[in-house]
Order: C-alpha cells, then structure tokens, then sequence
C-alpha cells in the first residue's frame, strides 16, 4: 500500500483518512458490491478523492446516486453497443432479431458476470480479482495485473 499511497501523493491526489471497517460494509451494502481486497486495503488506509475519484465516504443522495451511475456505467456502454454497433458475444448464443430481446439477453449474461468496482475514471476491478481493466461501452482493455501496476501506469 506504501508504493500506491507515495504515487498518489507525487500526483498530488487529495487523499482523505481511510474508511473504517463500518464505512467499508456500509458502502458494500448500500451499491451491493464487494470491494477487491487490494481495493479495500487501500481504502482503509487513505481515501482518493480528487476528481475522478469516488468519495465513498459521502453519502448524499446526489453521491450515491453519481456512484451508482459509475457502477452502472459498464452495462449502459454494452447496451449501447448493442443498441449502436450491432455488438454481440458469440457466446450468447443466436443473436436475437428484437433489439429487446438482445438487450435482456446482454443484462442477464452481465448481471451473473462479477460485478466492476470503480476505482479512477473508466477504470474497474472486477469483485474478487486484483487486475484492473479499463471499460469504455465493450472496449475493455487488460490495464494491469494488481492495483499497484495499475496505479504505476496510470499515474506513475
């Protein structure tokens, strides 16, 4: 946490005190999330609140529901795709004729996928795994193997 914590403060990233245990489980509760451990060490030891970061910390219905916009971010980009590019997963199976039906098949194939944690502007980690990706609509791009290679790309 050291490296990630010296980088962001050579980029000068406003960094609050860490979030406490409750705040953490508040959090997972309130955007039914679960935080990746690296994640969720590093939010225990400071909090990134400089633009495009997320105050995780403030609550007001305007955050929550600009956070939840953020969570929600990766499937409006697939439908878009969809709706726009004519995307489609081979994997899905036939693609639809009715735009509906692809677009529930698309929700129901994301909603059992592992949710995309924001962590700094289009940037995620998916629960349960230290990599970082970034999503913008279906170009998803591999942007490092742990959040320390993560943040020595991005910011370093």
């Amino acid at each position: 946490m050291n490296a990630i914590i010296a980088i962001l403060k050579k980029k000068k990233v406003t960094l609050a005190p860490g979030l406490t245990d409750d705040e953490i489980r508040k959090c997972e509760e309130i955007f039914d999330i679960q935080f990746p451990a690296a994640l969720k060490n590093l939010l225990k030891e400071v909090l990134p609140i400089s633009k495009e970061f997320i105050n995780w910390r403030d609550y007001s219905k305007r955050n929550v529901l600009q956070i939840k916009k953020r969570l929600d971010w990766p499937l409006e980009g697939i439908v878009f795709d969809i709706e726009e590019n004519d995307f489609w997963v081979q994997s899905w199976g036939v693609k639809p004729n009715l735009m509906a039906e692809r677009i529930r098949i698309a929700k129901e194939k994301y909603d059992v996928a592992p949710k995309l944690v924001p962590i700094y502007s289009h940037r995620y980690m998916p629960e349960g795994s230290e990599q970082v990706l970034s999503v913008y609509q279906t170009d998803i791009i591999f942007y490092g193997t742990t959040l320390l290679e993560y943040f020595q790309i991005e910011l370093d």
